[in-house]
C-alpha cells in the first residue's frame, strides 16, 4: 500500500514540475506580446527616458522586437527642404509578416511609434549615424542602434496599420 502511494505522489510530483516548466517555456501568443507591450507602454511615462531603457522592459516582458524604421518630419515645411528624424518605429513582427498583413490580409498590425525629443537630426545625418536600413547588420542590433536618442512619446497602436 505504502509502496502504490509512494509512486502515486512521485508520479503527481514530477507531473506538477513539467508542468511548471512547461508552462515557463511556451512562446508568446500574438495576443500575449500586444498585452506585453501595452503594459510596459502604459506602465509609467517614458518621456526623457532613452530608447534602450524602453525596449529592456520590452525585452523582460519575453517580447523581441524584428522591425524597426524611422519616420521624418515632410521637407515641404523646412525652410531649406530638408527632412529630420522625428520618430522610430517598431513591431514584434517581422518585415514579412508586416508586409503580408499589410497587402494580403488586411490584418492588423502592432506598432510603436517611438517620438524622439528635439533637436532632430537632419535625415542623411541620422542615416550615416544610425544605419537602421543596412540589411547586413542583424535585425536584433539594429533595433538598438537608436537606444540612446531620448524618448519625447510613445504611441502604441493594435490597428489596421495605417487606418
Amino acid at each position: 500500500m505504502q509502496d502504490n502511494m509512494r509512486k502515486i505522489l512521485f508520479t503527481l510530483g514530477m507531473l506538477v514540475l513539467c508542468i511548471k516548466t512547461f508552462a515557463q517555456g511556451h512562446p508568446l501568443t500574438e495576443q500575449d506580446s500586444v498585452n506585453a507591450v501595452g503594459t510596459v507602454v502604459y506602465s509609467r511615462n517614458w518621456e526623457g527616458s532613452t530608447i534602450s531603457d524602453f525596449l529592456n522592459a520590452v525585452e523582460r516582458q519575453g517580447v523581441s522586437m524584428k522591425y524597426v524604421r524611422f519616420g521624418i518630419t515632410s521637407p515641404w515645411i523646412d525652410k531649406k527642404g530638408r527632412g529630420y528624424v522625428n520618430r522610430v518605429s517598431y513591431s514584434f513582427f517581422d518585415d514579412d509578416e508586416i508586409r503580408y498583413r499589410l497587402f494580403c490580409s488586411c490584418d492588423y498590425i502592432p506598432y510603436i511609434d517611438i517620438y524622439l525629443q528635439e533637436p532632430f537630426e537632419e535625415l542623411s545625418v541620422f542615416i550615416k549615424k544610425y544605419p537602421l536600413n543596412n540589411e547586413k547588420i542583424g535585425i536584433e542590433d539594429r533595433v538598438h542602434l537608436v537606444g540612446t536618442l531620448k524618448i519625447k512619446e510613445i504611441k502604441y497602436s493594435y490597428k489596421p496599420y495605417g487606418r
